[in-house]
């Protein structure tokens, strides 16, 4: 019988997070930098108090993107609405853009509760939180990452895999190189398989070595990221 996954199984660690008086430019350097759609807000105790994604940053006045309403839609849109508008599109604080209706699970929230909860709810981020504090994420990404790292193997899920995952992660957080990566580990019937990016391919090979030394590991599948960086001349 197949052991039903955890949203614990598949979350990512490296959870970011903003204040709700961070600057707003500075939430969207964090969402660049760590490449995520979302970014859990805390309060002052570290709970969860909103969340920011890229839609909420979509529309601003930097970027010339507001909407553009005809002058009868302007004269029949209530003035609220407007207000409410014109605070999301030019605050420079991150809490007057995040959004307050937070979609968030439990470490044992079963996965495919989840994915109803994405599909029902329209959420691409999902924080994982244990007493109110975020303590990973599940984005859609989350989800092929599974998906291709599962498609090489027919075997169910081993009760163990938890376990060695835990131990690959335990390892990560005693090197210090390893705060260079975006990480996520998936482990499946003993294999890890690393997602992510890393700064260099150096980061890149010592994550797999080290995932490679843990006990019980079969084998690592290492699908982290390199971005290059391209020169242009004039």
């Amino acid at each position: 019988m197949e052991v039903a996954m955890k949203a614990r199984d598949v979350m990512s660690r490296d959870v970011p997070t903003v204040r709700p008086e961070t600057p707003v430019v500075d939430a969207a350097r964090l969402l660049l930098t760590h490449r995520i759609g979302a970014v859990p807000v805390i309060d002052a105790d570290g709970r969860l108090a909103g969340l920011v994604s890229e839609a909420d940053l979509l529309h601003r006045a930097e970027t010339g993107t507001l909407h553009e309403r005809s002058w009868w839609l302007r004269a029949i849109t209530p003035g609220e609405v407007l207000a409410r508008e014109y605070v999301k599109t030019h605050a420079r604080q991150i809490r007057d853009v995040m959004s307050l209706d937070v979609v968030c699970v439990t470490e044992d929230a079963e996965l495919a509760s989840v994915v109803d909860l994405m599909e029902t709810r329209g959420a691409w981020t999902i924080p994982v939180v244990r007493d109110n504090q975020p303590v990973g994420l599940i984005n859609r990404a989350t989800l092929l990452q599974l998906l291709v790292s599962r498609a090489s193997s027919t075997a169910p899920v081993q009760n163990d895999d938890a376990a060695i995952r835990q131990r690959v992660v335990d390892a990560f957080r005693t090197e210090p190189w390893a705060g260079l990566w975006s990480s996520n580990v998936i482990v499946h019937d003993g294999v890890v398989h690393l997602w992510g990016w890393a700064g260099s391919e150096a980061v890149r090979d010592a994550c797999r070595v080290a995932a490679e030394s843990v006990p019980d590991v079969k084998g690592v599948e290492n699908h982290i990221h390199v971005p290059r960086l391209i020169s242009l001349s004039m």
